[in-house]
């Protein structure tokens, strides 16, 4: 009982709590009564199997509900970004979202250039997997188009910085 409970909170996957209970009852009989050894590994297997059988996927529904939910890269799948890199047959293009460069791959092998608008269609490992994107709202067109302007002043300004830096030397 013991083991199979230490085990359980080490790996947290709801296999081994199962034995633990299986194990109870031919205790219980083992103090109480003096059953032999064959008829509690017999009532272990028994209990324990049809546990695992009967309980492990309804707990499993209950005590991991809500953990298959969508991270926030899966947030992206839908949404519009302008490429800051186009993409070519050869070559994957870029996309800025969230701050963070992404790698952008067309979904079906098109060239989409840089600057154009792309709809995220799903993600493969840290690539955004993108095609041209139809209909664009004004309101997130507008968001993006903000973000641009950031970006184009933010590199606007380090080349600035660079060029000081250059002449005080």
């Amino acid at each position: 009982i013991v083991l199979s409970v230490i085990i359980e909170v080490v790996t947290l996957e709801l296999v081994s709590i199962w034995f633990a209970f299986g194990a109870i009852v031919p205790f219980i009989l083992s103090a109480v009564s003096g059953v032999s050894l064959v008829i509690q590994i017999i009532l272990f297997v028994g209990i324990s199997a049809l546990l695992v059988i009967l309980l492990r996927k309804y707990a499993q529904k209950l005590l991991f509900k809500g953990m298959d939910e969508k991270t926030n890269i899966d947030s992206f799948t839908g949404k519009v970004f302008r490429l800051t890199e186009g993409i070519t047959i050869d070559k994957n293009g870029s996309l800025k979202a969230n701050d963070i460069v992404w790698t952008a791959k067309s979904e079906n092998g098109e060239e989409i250039k840089q600057g154009e608008f792309v709809e995220i269609v799903k993600v493969e490992g840290n690539k955004l997997i993108v095609k041209k994107a139809q209909n664009i709202q004004s309101e997130q067109k507008n968001i993006i188009d903000k973000e641009k302007e950031e970006d184009e002043f933010i590199i606007e300004k380090k080349a600035e910085s660079e060029n000081s830096n250059k002449e005080g030397k």
